[in-house]
């Protein structure tokens, strides 16, 4: 069983976040986003200043 070939394993993983909602020292900051990343794909947030999160 061991070692395995990881190559042989389909990747087809990705990430989901539907209608997420979130509130910051009472300010509505993110309301009704959703986003899907696809295996392989790259994504990042950027604040208004540039800053990476």
């Amino acid at each position: 069983m061991f070692p395995v070939n990881y190559t042989e394993i389909p990747i087809s993983v990705s990430l989901s976040l539907q209608k997420a909602c979130n509130i910051y020292k009472k300010i509505l900051v993110l309301n009704d986003h959703s986003v899907r990343i696809e295996a392989g794909e790259m994504f990042g947030f950027l604040d208004p200043n540039g800053a990476g999160k």
